[in-house]
């Protein structure tokens, strides 16, 4: 099941699984920082759809930063992914449930 929301660099996400027409041409996922929301397809596989999730929490994570370093990046991204686990329970018990199926 996916989580109906996370929390993401101390903000809480509401989580929606949306029909296609609610989501961007081309899209299966979209991010919106301002309104702390992420949409994802509702009609993907469950790992498709948990990949889909990741990315678009990591937007919510880095949507505020200005990166073009790699080092920059792998410096916030490990920092904000512990955080995320750690908040998250239900999240990662989702993804491992989803990983080994």
């Amino acid at each position: 099941m996916v989580p109906r929301t996370l929390d993401i660099k101390g903000h809480k996400f509401a989580i929606r699984q949306s029909k296609k027409k609610d989501l961007l041409s081309d899209c299966v996922g979209d991010c919106d920082p301002d309104k702390n929301l992420i949409q994802v397809y509702n009609r993907l596989p469950p790992s498709r759809k948990l990949e889909v999730l990741l990315h678009e929490v990591l937007h919510a994570m880095l949507g505020s930063h200005n990166i073009t370093q790699e080092e920059e990046v792998c410096t916030l991204l490990g920092e904000y992914l512990v955080q995320f686990i750690r908040y998250n329970p239900d999240f990662i018990r989702h993804a491992l449930k989803t990983l080994s199926q």
